[in-house]
């Protein structure tokens, strides 16, 4: 639908450099709230459940940093 906001799409269309300093200053729940819109919106309950366990779980922030600093944004179970 035209207009309609897509919270994935706009972080994706970010440039690196400022995904990089969102992930960096804002940490983990960026990740997180990313994983879990993600999940919601392509209806993949993995990537859903994943976004939930981030949320207690940090790990794949550090992950999501290095993949978005090689450029691929947060793509490792996402």
């Amino acid at each position: 639908m035209k207009g309609e906001y897509n919270m994935v799409n706009t972080f994706d269309n970010l440039p690196w450099i400022v995904r990089l300093l969102i992930l960096i200053v804002f940490g983990w729940p960026v990740a997180a709230i990313y994983r879990i819109v993600k999940g919601l919106e392509s209806k993949n309950n993995t990537v859903l459940l994943v976004g939930v366990i981030t949320i207690f779980f940090p790990v794949l922030w550090i992950v999501d940093v290095i993949t978005t600093i090689l450029g691929q944004g947060i793509s490792v179970l996402a």
